[in-house]
C-alpha cells in the first residue's frame, strides 16, 4: 500500500535532498553490482511511501525509516517498478534465509517465518503472473520457464478450495519428471497411462506444502476412486 500524490510530497518535501542521495546510492550500488536498475525518482520515492512492510505487514509510521529496505522479489530480475517491494531490513533478511537457505535463522523470528514465506510466494506469483500479460518485460522460451509454472499455478489453485501450496513448492513439483509414486517417467501424449498428474497425498485434506504430490495420471484416479490402495499400485506399478 502506497500513499497518494499529495501525501507523498507533504511527507517527503522536506526530505527531497536525502531521498536524492539514497536514489543515488542505491543506483550506484546496484551497477557496482552489474544489477539492472530502471527505477525512476518518481518510483523510488513512491516505493519509499509504502506504508507497511510487504511481507510481514509491519507498520513503517509516518516518517521515513533507516529500517526499510527494497527490495527485489525475484532475484534474477533488477531493480525495476514492478520487481521492487519495500520490507523491512529484518523481513528482506530473513526472506533470504528462507528463500536461499543462507545464513542462520534466529529462534526469536521464528514465527515470522510462515508470514514472510505465504507473501514472498503471493507477490513472486503476482509478478509472474504480470509478465505474461505485459510485453513490458521480456518472457523466456524455455519448456519450463517460471511464467509457464506461474500460469499453471494460478489456474490450477483457483479451481481448489483451500489451497495452501506457496509457488516454490508447487514448482518443484511441476518440473518433476518421474512418478513419486512409481519411479515411471511421466509421457505427456494424450490417451497414455503415464500422463503427469498433480494431486494430494491426503485426500481427506486440503493441498498444502506438506500435502501435493505429482504421480501418473491413472495412478491418481485410481486413488482417487479407492480402486486400489498406494500399496497395492506399487506391487502394480511394474505392469505399467
Amino acid at each position: 500500500m502506497y500513499l497518494n500524490e499529495t501525501d507523498i510530497v507533504r511527507r517527503f518535501s522536506f526530505m527531497a535532498k536525502t531521498i536524492t542521495q539514497k536514489y543515488n546510492a542505491k543506483k550506484r550500488n546496484a551497477e557496482e553490482r552489474n544489477i539492472a536498475f530502471s527505477l525512476t525518482l518518481e518510483e523510488f520515492t513512491k516505493l519509499l511511501s509504502a506504508t507497511e512492510c510487504a511481507y510481514t505487514g509491519e507498520s513503517f509510521g509516518n516518517t521515513l525509516k533507516e529500517g526499510q529496505s527494497i527490495e527485489r522479489v525475484i532475484d534474477e530480475e533488477g531493480y525495476h517498478f514492478w520487481n521492487c517491494v519495500v520490507t523491512t531490513v529484518k523481513a528482506n533478511q530473513l526472506k533470504d534465509i528462507i528463500v536461499k537457505s543462507c545464513g542462520k535463522l534466529p529462534i526469536s523470528d521464528v514465527e515470522l517465518i510462515p508470514r514472510i514465506k505465504k507473501s514472498y510466494d503471493q507477490h513472486k506469483a503476482r509478478i509472474l503472473k504480470e509478465k505474461m500479460m505485459t510485453k513490458e518485460v521480456s518472457i523466456p522460451n524455455d519448456k519450463h520457464s517460471d511464467v509457464e509454472v506461474a500460469r499453471y499455478y494460478a489456474e490450477f489453485s483457483i479451481n481448489q478450495e483451500d489451497f495452501q501450496v506457496s509457488f516454490a513448492t508447487f514448482k518443484r513439483k511441476y518440473l518433476k519428471t518421474k512418478c513419486e509414486l512409481s519411479g515411471k517417467e511421466f509421457c505427456s501424449e494424450k490417451g497414455t497411462f503415464l500422463r503427469k498428474a498433480i494431486t494430494k497425498k491426503d485426500y481427506s485434506k486440503a493441498f498444502s506444502d506438506d500435502n501435493i504430490t505429482v504421480i501418473c495420471q491413472v495412478f491418481d484416479n485410481m486413488l482417487k476412486n479407492n480402486l486400489f490402495t498406494k500399496k497395492e499400485l506399487l506391487k502394480a506399478a511394474d505392469n505399467f
